[in-house]
């Protein structure tokens, strides 16, 4: 029954992980008693997706730039505040070399 379906996301992994995603969204929005899981969705319709078929896999250049956004992100907010220290001392020794 599902041998189509299977089929076309297995050759086409960007359909999938679209896919994945959209479930995700659809399960990390569903509330029980107030409670919900979020994003954590999306890793549980990948691992539903992962256990229907051993040829359903996304490539792995899909999670080295997750990998490099999640980084990015994270550095993002402190990154402004970060050189602040730096800039006194920054103007001491410019002031210090003419």
């Amino acid at each position: 029954m599902l041998d189509p379906l299977v089929d076309l996301l297995a050759d086409e992994p960007l359909v999938l992980l679209f896919a994945v995603l959209a479930v995700g969204a659809v399960i990390g929005a569903v509330s029980l008693r107030g409670i919900s899981i979020g994003p954590a969705g999306a890793l549980f319709a990948g691992l539903a997706a992962s256990a229907l078929d051993e040829r359903l896999v996304i490539p792995s250049i899909v999670g080295t730039v997750g990998l490099a956004l999640f980084t990015y992100c994270v550095g993002l907010p402190p990154a402004p505040n970060s050189n602040v220290p730096f800039v006194p001392a920054y103007r001491c020794w410019a002031s210090s070399s003419f």
